[in-house]
């Protein structure tokens, strides 16, 4: 929808509001990209293009959608809970950092643990 006077306030152009067409638009990445990576381009397109616009309300886009492409967990996760919680209070590569010890370690404490 094209509110009107917003191409021309003084001439009031378009005098009333104006239906548009336009296609859809979707966002997909590849099966092999990092789940990490994810996350962090799913927030900044999200920090960039939830607010609304002349041609969009706010939280239309980015959002899950049913596709003929499957949504991936992560972007599950994102749109139920948003970002994992380390990355909510971590900078991106000390979450990351965290995590990965986080799956090394326990393995190790098990291993290591006098029973």
């Amino acid at each position: 929808m094209l509110p009107a006077g917003a191409a021309n306030l003084e001439k009031d152009l378009p005098p009333h509001d104006v239906n548009l067409l336009a296609t859809k638009t979707s966002l997909i990445a590849r099966g092999d990209l990092h789940p990490a990576l994810q996350y962090v381009l799913l927030e900044m397109i999200s920090q960039a293009h939830t607010r609304a616009g002349i041609f969009q309300k706010t939280g239309e886009f980015p959002a899950a959608e049913a596709l003929e492409i499957p949504l991936s967990p992560e972007a599950k996760h994102f749109y139920k809970s948003g970002q994992p919680l380390l990355q909510r209070y971590l900078p991106f590569w000390l979450a990351v950092l965290v995590e990965q010890l986080v799956v090394l370690l326990i393995p190790l404490i098990g291993l290591t643990y006098p029973w």
